[in-house]
């Protein structure tokens, strides 16, 4: 029997994952349309998972592995060997992706992370490949540009967003008349660029977004756990189908926690942690937005315009969604647990 897999490219390494969850009709021949539960824990001694990387051997992949070990051994009594353990890595690239489809005949879905400057070129080829091989779903992770209907038509000064912003239009009119439905997920600032493991970029992150006129326009967060939740929602429950609707097929979704100005972030994590936000001298973060294009820019559209999410839909979506203040709680790392 065909085991149906969903392949992930994230920060330029490629992550495939075979796919236990698949949705049921109920009893009475509905469509079963609950959440999953997506906090549950691996089953002992899982289905192996082949993991695409550009390097099975730097120091990252062999961290992911290790990372996925040790959690199946925390779950298991068995122990865990490298022909045991719950992933395997196989090398791959975005830029050349033919071969893994053409090797991997079973996957079902494509989450697509793309990161700047290359955000086309890691992206198009494995659109184009994902269409040719007659995959299913394309989940791709951009950015909001100012809320759903405006994120369409709206590239912005910024040149990664428009970068993400064209890819997007590309999937969208690409699938068009194909057997592949897309699904675009776009977060808004990244709450985890202020972990406590981000050192001087953390800083340096708190410094700019201090420079916003104080009292000014508010900015929206989104953790990285809840983008991931909503990514596995996208997989897990599918695209639908465009003659019975349902799914998440066809559907573009701005990504928000929280809408927090610098001063009450402050305040928050000033109460929360103990220890006053780290950030950079005013004078650096001025300097960062003057001498970086990119980071200027961004700054200016975050002041003029900003991040639009429906913070409120999505908390009726997934009431788990982390604020400001319990993302710094659960998962920023500035907290531990037995101070918790």
């Amino acid at each position: 029997m065909k085991v149906q897999s969903r392949i992930t490219i994230a920060n330029n390494d490629i992550y495939n994952t075979n796919n236990p969850h698949r949705r049921r009709n109920r009893p009475d021949g509905k469509r079963n349309n609950r959440s999953p539960r997506l906090n549950h824990q691996p089953a002992p001694n899982p289905r192996p998972h082949p993991l695409l990387t550009r390097s099975p051997s730097s120091p990252k992949s062999q961290a992911l592995l290790k990372l996925f070990t040790d959690r199946q051994s925390s779950v298991s009594s068995s122990t865990i060997t490298p022909t045991s353990s719950p992933i395997t890595l196989i090398q791959g690239t975005p830029e050349n992706p033919t071969p893994i489809f053409a090797s991997h005949p079973d996957i079902s879905a494509l989450y697509l992370v793309t990161v700047p400057p290359g955000d086309e070129a890691q992206a198009i080829p494995l659109i184009d490949a994902a269409i040719a091989h007659k995959i299913p779903h394309i989940v791709f992770s951009s950015v909001d540009r100012g809320g759903d209907e405006r994120s369409w038509t709206n590239p912005t000064p910024v040149p990664h967003f428009a970068a993400k912003h064209r890819v997007e239009v590309y999937l969208r009119d690409k699938t068009r008349g194909t057997q592949t439905r897309w699904t675009i997920l776009r977060p808004a600032g990244f709450m985890d660029n202020y972990r406590a493991e981000a050192g001087v970029m953390g800083s340096v992150m708190g410094g700019l977004w201090a420079t916003m006129p104080a009292g000014g326009r508010k900015m929206q967060l989104v953790s990285a756990r809840d983008i991931g939740l909503f990514a596995a929602r996208a997989l897990i429950e599918g695209p639908g189908t465009e003659e019975e609707g349902g799914g998440w097929g066809g559907r573009a979704l701005g990504l928000a926690g929280d809408e927090i100005g610098f001063d009450e972030a402050e305040e928050v994590f000033e109460r929360v942690v103990g220890q006053r936000m780290p950030r950079t001298w005013g004078v650096v973060g001025r300097g960062v937005r003057w001498a970086f294009e990119d980071a200027g820019r961004s700054m200016e559209w975050f002041e003029e315009e900003g991040y639009k999410a429906d913070v409120a839909m999505l908390r009726g979506m997934e009431p788990r969604l982390q604020t400001w203040e319990t993302w710094l709680r659960e998962s920023s790392g500035w907290v531990k647990d037995d101070e918790e």
